[in-house]
């Protein structure tokens, strides 16, 4: 890859998917989010024998300034002066949530945000709906308004379990940092592809035509075309599996993207014929009925292979970016699974990798 084409902007929903399992460490949470830990609380509510997962998050200069991802900034920098509290939800099965019966405490008084008026749907569709489906996220935006003084200490309460802020006045001690994912280095490793890049950016982009390339099976290749207005986006998606090996890529290219074989994660290249917008963001995962997408504040569901890839941008066209995706953890690698972007997806039938 050359470079991207325009000054980055940064856009929409970014955690590794879920925060099940992440929320159980808030050193972890801070580490990898950016986010100071007097930002956050978590709370861990038992429902019929099962755990409902709440993080609730203040909104203000320094959760912006964190990892965020770009369109959820968006959404958020309008209400920093509303004293409000973003709100996740989640679970590994499905269970009852209903947001309205959120209190917050403060200084023996106890708030009440039941109207709907109180709310923003972080998108919108499904935080109202009386519950979060398993390993899905549930995400509003509480507007607590001058009710809460931000400079006390306050308790988020849900079913009688509490979660406490005190948002500190100066900027608090950094989190030390906690092992994650391997990273690849941020200089380009695609230098080989040029070969490619015609075939790739103006050929024939259908998996029958463009595995051979590769010398892949067709079943770890996907492809999708997305069009616009005069504009189109090429991704090409590689899964990592055994066998990857055995294919043409370049040898440098391929120590890149060894520690990540077997992991459950898919390689994507986007080129464009035209010059076209892309963000991973826009990525989303499907299997069976259920759709995965990518939540706010980290970019550790994905890698980049090419600098840039994580943050939104316009590709001009001959260009490649290109990173590495992480499946949901509720993604079976094993079973049939599609990924898509804005609605056109790639196919990948059940893995023989064992």
């Amino acid at each position: 890859m050359k470079r991207w084409g325009v000054v980055l902007i940064l856009f929409l929903l970014g955690i590794n998917v879920c925060i099940i399992g992440v929320a159980e460490n808030a050193g972890r949470l801070a580490a990898e989010t950016g986010l100071d830990t007097d930002l956050f609380t978590e709370l861990t509510v038992q429902i019929g024998g099962s755990n409902l997962s709440i993080v609730a998050v203040y909104i203000n200069e320094r959760a912006l300034d964190s990892k965020i991802s770009p369109g959820l900034e968006a959404m958020l920098t309008p209400h920093i002066d509303d004293n409000a509290i973003v709100i996740w939800a989640s679970a590994k099965e499905d269970l009852p949530f209903d947001p309205l019966t959120i209190s917050v405490e403060q200084s023996d008084k106890v708030f009440l945000f039941a109207e709907r008026s109180n709310w923003v749907e972080l998108p919108p569709g499904g935080f109202f709906a009386g519950g979060v489906a398993a390993e899905q996220d549930s995400a509003g935006l509480l507007i607590m308004g001058d009710r809460i003084d931000p400079t006390k200490p306050f308790w988020i309460v849900y079913q009688g379990t509490r979660g406490q802020l005190d948002i500190g006045p100066v900027e608090p001690t950094p989190t030390p940092a906690v092992q994650q994912r391997p990273q690849i280095r941020e200089e380009p490793v695609l230098e080989s592809v040029t070969d490619l890049e015609a075939e790739l950016t103006y050929g024939d982009f259908s998996v029958e035509t463009v595995f051979p390339l590769f010398g892949l099976s067709p079943s770890l290749v996907g492809t999708i075309i997305n069009k616009g207005d005069d504009e189109e986006l090429r991704l090409l998606l590689v899964r990592l599996e055994e066998g990857i090996e055995e294919g043409t890529l370049d040898p440098q290219l391929l120590a890149s993207i060894e520690p990540f074989i077997g992991a459950g994660a898919v390689m994507v290249w986007a080129l464009s014929p035209t010059g076209a917008e892309f963000s991973p963001w826009d990525l989303s995962i499907k299997q069976a009925e259920t759709n995965y997408i990518f939540n706010p504040f980290s970019s550790s569901s994905f890698t980049g292979l090419t600098p840039g890839f994580s943050e939104p941008g316009f590709i001009e066209a001959g260009n490649i970016t290109a990173g590495v995706v992480f499946l949901h953890r509720g993604i079976d690698p094993g079973a049939p699974f599609s990924i898509c972007y804005k609605g056109e997806c790639a196919a990948f039938p059940q893995s023989t990798d064992k």
